[in-house]
């Protein structure tokens, strides 16, 4: 039963005994994002872009959720987003998913407009003034 929520096929006709297949894309977990949004090809809603989780870590790094960007984020974010069995499970299924696991998000895709690079995320939570803990400077006249 769990079918429809994965590929989004309906069957609305089963109370009769009848089928009634309805296709509902937008429905399925691996659902490609309106082509305004996507960035790259077959990048589905639910893909776990491990660079979404370095930006994770960055975000929470700049609210004070944690001390600092772990230095093996790259690593954490590895095994905690497992892109090897989101392509395995879509592969058996025959869908397409991207081919690497980071991405560079362009400023656009943002409401303060600054870009994030997987490969830079310290230069990227030293980019913002606004953030807890940030340093600050006193001056005595």
């Amino acid at each position: 039963m769990t079918r429809a929520a994965i590929v989004g096929e309906y069957n609305y006709g089963s109370f009769d005994n009848q089928k009634r297949i309805v296709r509902s894309a937008d429905t399925s977990i691996f659902f490609d994002l309106p082509a305004n949004l996507a960035q790259i090809p077959h990048d589905h809603s639910t893909f776990m872009w491990q660079s979404e989780s370095i930006w994770l870590m960055t975000q929470s790094a700049r609210w004070g959720q944690i001390k600092s960007i772990p230095k093996n984020a790259e690593e954490l974010a590895r095994k905690a987003w497992r892109t090897d069995l989101y392509r395995e499970i879509a592969d058996e299924m025959g869908i397409e998913c991207p081919k690497d696991d980071f991405k560079i998000v362009p400023a656009t895709a943002f409401i303060d407009n600054k870009p994030f690079d997987p490969s830079d995320p310290v230069g990227y939570l030293n980019s913002f003034e606004i953030r807890a803990n940030r340093p600050h400077s006193f001056f005595l006249t």
